[in-house]
């Protein structure tokens, strides 16, 4: 109670840092008024769960230093309301997930990553679920240090991932989105499994991105309304490729991705300087 009421005598505080367990809400009723941001730093093991929804002040919950190896945690924001994830590992592989709550009236959320998961090669994911059932669009900035996560959909809702950023970041999986736009200026590498019978644009600006596209044959095989445009020297791929089915150079067109794969050798297509090549069945990659 000290330290609230401590706070209470100085003007302009506008974030407030606070080292492991931290109460936001405590049994006389305190809240937070007039704080804008929250950091919460971990001892890298621990987990705690946290809702800011009812702070109308608090514009960011940025969390930093926990190992989900041992059991889920739980984040909860309002509309407008910011996660940030500083050095959150699962050093066990146990999938345990960071839980991204929020109520259904709200329509978009942001996260910002910064050495989230391990991108060492074959090293562990972090699982991020957006729970919320009104998330249409979520926000992913990577900054700082790269990261590795896997994005789970409870919500069944989202349709639109931004990767923005300065940092490298590896998304295992993007569940349910059908528009996908990178930004991210280091580097994304992402697998998508969506449903394309009702289209998937992916396009990207950076020129360091991956995008694998890992449909199944049958009911979620690939079809002619999916779209991928990685810019100049992206590169696409499905499973089993050993090499870029399309590459593009500034100028090209947009290519669709046909369902399926032609031997496009003969008339590669050519537009500022580059060529885009296609495989038949059973064609060895150009040099191959």
């Amino acid at each position: 109670k000290a330290q609230f009421d401590a706070l209470r005598t100085k003007s302009g505080i506008r974030s407030l840092y606070a080292n492991r367990l931290f109460r936001l809400l405590d049994r006389e009723g305190r809240t937070i008024t007039g704080i804008e941001n929250i950091y919460i730093k971990g001892d890298g093991e621990t987990v705690y769960n946290y809702n800011v929804s009812t702070y109308a002040d608090v514009k960011s919950l940025q969390i930093e230093a926990m190992d989900v190896s041992s059991s889920n945690v739980d984040f909860t924001l309002a509309s407008g309301q910011t996660l940030a994830l500083t050095n959150i590992q699962d050093t066990s592989g146990s999938n345990y997930d960071v839980d991204v709550k929020g109520a259904a009236a709200i329509t978009s959320q942001t996260i910002n990553l910064n050495k989230v998961g391990d991108t060492a090669t074959a090293g562990n994911d972090v699982e991020i679920d957006i729970n919320g059932t009104g998330v249409a669009t979520l926000n992913l900035d990577s900054s700082t240090a790269g990261s590795r996560i896997n994005l789970i959909n409870t919500g069944n809702a989202l349709k639109t991932l931004n990767v923005s950023g300065d940092a490298s970041v590896i998304i295992t999986d993007v569940p349910n989105a059908t528009t996908i736009a990178i930004s991210n200026t280091a580097g994304a590498t992402l697998t998508t499994s969506v449903s394309t019978t009702t289209g998937l644009s992916i396009t990207s600006v950076g020129g360091k991105d991956s995008v694998t596209l890992a449909q199944a044959a049958g009911a979620n095989a690939l079809t002619n309304k999916v779209a991928v445009d990685l810019g100049a020297g992206g590169r696409r791929s499905r499973p089993g490729d050993r090499a870029p089915d399309h590459r593009r150079a500034p100028g090209d067109h947009l290519l669709p991705i046909l369902p399926v794969p032609i031997d496009r050798r003969a008339a590669a297509h050519r537009s500022g300087g580059a060529a885009v090549q296609g495989r038949g069945p059973g064609d060895a990659h150009p040099g191959a």
